[in-house]
């Protein structure tokens, strides 16, 4: 006589239905989440462009003008409109001398409608002593126009800089301003760039045929994009070489690195996941069960109380990755 085996699933009563949903909606409310693939650090000859002396980034003209994002400043009603707002204008600078005060908002420098601090200062650099040139500026509801001869750039301290700037929504990558455009100094493993063979060195000069000044002009523009939406970039290569890029803006997944309900369960996970742990039924001096992982090394813990583990075993152990 064949005897077959018969199981049979019970279906879940409405109460423990309620109180796994509960459970659920704790554990998300806990959780705590990271952009998978983090962008590592430049190498230093990606920053030497920063850092070279005479002819370089911080040489050039002056104007005399320190500035700020011209945003709302409130987190309860957050946006950030075009222009830099004037926080400090230098006693005798030649912006001084032309009228323009802190409040001030300043919208063209010449022809080019100014997004950010940083584009003002590329502007500022690359000009020539003596050159005239017209700042639109808004004051109250009033827009004005003055001419500004721009004068030698002076030797002072100025307030520390960022080398650079991540961005790590679009396209997961490190930009410095650099001569003539934006200069790519890091990229994520998963960025669009490096799939479309764009490295480190790189120059990008325009998005979607706009010129780029800074690396937060460039931030800011791919901030109005959607994630999926097709960019093209002028990027130019290390020896000169110029072509156009074509790219879909990355959404980027988000790794958990922590949830739990307290004394159910425990959950926690390293930046990059290679160290995991997870624990269930934590009472303190008594665990039910608890998994670790770093790297390829795995332990299982069973029955663990007042510190002494009543069934454990792992595996991968001294394995070289």
């Amino acid at each position: 006589m064949n005897h077959r085996a018969r199981v049979c699933l019970a279906p879940i009563p409405p109460l423990a239905a309620s109180w796994a949903g509960v459970f659920f909606f704790l554990a998300c409310a806990g959780c705590t989440s990271v952009p998978s693939a983090p962008v590592p650090p430049p190498l230093p000859e990606y920053l030497v462009e920063r850092s070279q002396a005479p002819n370089a980034l911080n040489s050039g003209a002056f104007l005399g003008i320190h500035g700020s994002e011209n945003d709302s400043g409130s987190l309860d009603d957050f946006f950030s409109d075009p222009g830099v707002r004037v926080d400090t204008v230098i006693e005798n600078s030649p912006a001084a001398e032309a009228g323009i005060r802190p409040g001030d908002v300043l919208l063209r420098f010449e022809n080019e409608v100014l997004e950010d601090p940083r584009s003002l200062d590329a502007l500022v650099r690359t000009g020539t002593p003596g050159t005239q040139v017209q700042l639109e500026f808004r004051r109250g509801d009033a827009v004005l126009v003055s001419t500004v001869t721009l004068v030698e750039s002076r030797s002072s301290s100025p307030a520390p800089e960022p080398q650079y700037l991540l961005e790590n929504r679009r396209l997961r990558a490190g930009f410095m301003t650099g001569k003539g455009g934006v200069r790519l100094v890091s990229v994520a493993n998963n960025s669009p760039l490096r799939r479309a063979g764009i490295e480190p060195g790189t120059l990008i000069t325009s998005l979607d045929g706009k010129a780029l000044l800074s690396d937060r002009q460039l931030i800011r523009r791919l901030g109005a994009y959607d994630a999926g939406q097709s960019v093209t970039l002028t990027v130019q290569s290390a020896d000169g070489q110029e072509r156009t890029v074509t790219i879909a803006l990355l959404s980027a997944p988000s790794r958990i690195t922590k949830a739990g309900v307290p004394i159910l369960f425990n959950y926690t996970s390293s930046l990059d996941g290679r160290e995991q742990s997870f624990s269930l039924l934590d009472l303190w001096i008594f665990q039910l069960i608890h998994y670790q992982r770093d790297g390829s090394e795995k332990t299982w813990v069973m029955f663990e109380l007042f510190g002494f583990d009543l069934i454990s075993f792992g595996t991968g152990q001294g394995e070289l990755e």
